[in-house]
């Protein structure tokens, strides 16, 4: 096992930082672990039952359609639960700058980020069946 002052260390998993940042000692860390915990197994078991299911019923394509209809309601529960300019200067207000503007979406930077990885899956996908420099797998 590696030494507490060595680089190759291991740090806690990034979904659990924000519950030992908010808790840094006694009382309610303990809780805060144990609920991370929990939520944590359940999200791991249900996941398999409910993926297993899923492509039983339906097939393993709607593992993928399941994402998108997740990602639609979570983007609409958060568009309808959070208020417009909630969490804006936060960097700010913790003593910290984050590289960039606050307030500001990017919206060119946010269709690269998500066509390139699209783009490159489908053409992995696709490109044994109409080859590589086919307009049909760089623009599936």
């Amino acid at each position: 096992m590696p030494s507490r002052d060595s680089p190759h260390r291991r740090s806690p998993r990034p979904s659990l930082a924000p519950a030992l940042a908010r808790f840094p000692s006694e009382p309610g860390r303990g809780e805060a672990l144990g609920i991370w915990g929990a939520v944590t197994g359940a999200g791991g078991a249900g996941g398999v039952l409910l993926g297993g299911a899923l492509t039983q019923t339906w097939g393993w394509p709607w593992i993928f359609h399941s994402v998108a209809l997740g990602s639609v309601l979570v983007l609409a529960s958060v568009s309808a639960a959070v208020p417009p300019g909630a969490g804006r200067g936060a960097g700010r207000a913790a003593g910290r700058t984050v590289g960039r503007t606050v307030g500001r979406f990017d919206l060119t930077g946010t269709i690269t980020v998500t066509l390139a990885p699209t783009c490159l899956v489908g053409c992995l996908a696709t490109a044994r069946k109409s080859g590589w420099t086919e307009a049909e797998c760089w623009a599936p």
